[in-house]
């Protein structure tokens, strides 16, 4: 057992002290025989609990150089801890990553979001962040009005800037997230957790988070331009109609143990989900006009253990006519949407309709529609529909010009196959466009059936 001596260092906003290091004692699946990485350490007693609960790897990350000297007095000789820090914590973060990272940061710094990404990157299994919300004695300033006004607020989803007295050591004001607050910041960053708990944290107005980081055995990519086939791909996947040698390459010959779906944030295959198939469209980042690794749905592969990137090949000739195709049924909804007499605009407004009103009867008359659109807030919501539309139409417009120039759809060809070298261990497979395997990790492919 390791002897833990009382600290003289204050407690900051959100830190954890000595009195709070039995947050361990609540991370699912507890800290036996793992990493764990403590950022915004107050003294080292939460490094020593996890020590003596058995943890493989211990590093703590202190925010003042003057509590990182007093702690490496106390320490015990032979704890398997190591402290690190100075005036710039998030500079000492390691890069390695940690099955259980602590943080008591998030009230402190200029960008809570950039603070959770860095976090989240380095996450192996949990993340565990203890804040002060703005009921607590520290926040009392970030909210105006009574106790009373504050403790309502506790229920919304926001995030309270301000309280807390400023000192030349720290100039910005600080954040008090709400509980609502608080899982909605981690849940910004779906694309690498999928289970987030709020709970109440030892004293007043403190919060415990613990957010589980996505976990996916095998994940497989398709990937190409817009028009080249992905969804068609992939619901021939899902039916178990495709290709029979690139099912058998895949490992996919029973469909319903995969989960289906994209790398976006809204198309994230549920949580719990071990082996997922997803589509990425190229045209993506180039529409945005970003560089691929700056496309955050990308991220979605890093919490893979197991990764297989098919990219689906297609020339100009094949893409133009069907970019061109889509641009003009885009174009002609939106102009559908504002004449607001065809079927599409009534089967749009019969849609709205259903989600605001919820009207008893599900078959809505047209006269009734129209009278609906006339009296009720659904204009509002048919401005939003075509503005939605709009740009749609917008990025199939930027989509045709993409396919319709063979240079820039090489370069864009090329910039995926460099992208591809930050999964160094994936397998690559490249399909042309009749779905026939070219070649496997860059070696032609010969099938054995036909070989045979």
């Amino acid at each position: 057992m390791y002897e833990v001596q009382r600290s003289r260092i204050a407690t900051g906003v959100g830190g954890l002290d000595r009195t709070d290091a039995s947050v361990l004692e609540r991370v699912p699946g507890g800290v036996f025989a793992r990493s764990v990485l403590h950022v915004g350490c107050v003294d080292e007693s939460l490094c020593l609990r996890a020590a003596e609960a058995g943890a493989a790897r211990i590093t703590g990350v202190f925010a003042s150089p003057l509590g990182l000297n007093a702690a490496r007095r106390r320490l015990p000789a032979g704890a398997p801890v190591t402290l690190v820090g100075g005036t710039q914590p998030l500079e000492h973060i390691p890069d390695t990553r940690f099955d259980v990272v602590v943080c008591g940061l998030l009230n402190d710094v200029p960008s809570p979001s950039a603070l959770l990404e860095r976090l989240a990157s380095i996450t192996g299994r949990w993340l565990v962040l203890y804040v002060a919300g703005p009921d607590a004695p520290s926040g009392h300033g970030a909210f105006a009005g009574s106790r009373l006004v504050r403790r309502a607020l506790r229920d919304a989803a926001v995030v309270a800037v301000g309280g807390g007295e400023r000192t030349p050591s720290h100039p910005e004001a600080r954040f008090y997230p709400s509980p609502s607050g608080l899982r909605a910041l981690v849940l910004a960053h779906g694309l690498w957790f999928d289970d987030v708990r709020v709970q109440r944290g030892v004293g007043e107005g403190r919060l415990l988070c613990f957010a589980r980081r996505r976990r996916l055995k095998r994940a497989i990519v398709l990937a190409g331009p817009s028009s080249a086939g992905k969804s068609t791909l992939m619901d021939r996947l899902r039916c178990g109609t495709a290709p029979k040698d690139i099912r058998e390459h895949l490992g996919l010959t029973r469909p319903d143990e995969w989960a289906f779906g994209g790398t976006g944030r809204d198309e994230q295959p549920p949580a719990g989900t071990l082996h997922a198939v997803l589509h990425y469209d190229l045209s993506r980042a180039w529409r945005r006009r970003l560089p691929l690794r700056w496309d955050k749905p990308l991220e979605t592969l890093d919490v893979a253990e197991s990764v297989t990137i098919v990219t689906l090949m297609a020339d100009s000739e094949t893409l133009a006519p069907r970019a061109r195709a889509r641009a003009a049924r885009a174009d002609r909804i939106v102009r559908s949407l504002e004449r607001g007499r065809t079927a599409h605009a009534l089967d749009t407004l019969r849609g709205i309709s259903s989600r605001l009103l919820r009207p008893t009867r599900r078959d809505v008359s047209t006269t009734r529609l129209r009278a609906l659109a006339r009296f009720t807030l659904l204009p509002r919501a048919m401005e939003r529909e075509l503005a939605l539309r709009r740009r749609r139409a917008e990025g199939q417009r930027k989509n045709l010009e993409l396919a319709s120039d063979p240079e820039l759809l090489g370069r864009l060809y090329e910039l995926w196959f460099s992208e591809c070298r930050r999964w160094p261990d994936a397998e690559h497979l490249m399909l042309d466009q009749d779905l026939r395997i070219v070649s496997v990790n860059g070696t032609p492919w010969a099938d054995p059936a036909g070989a045979a």
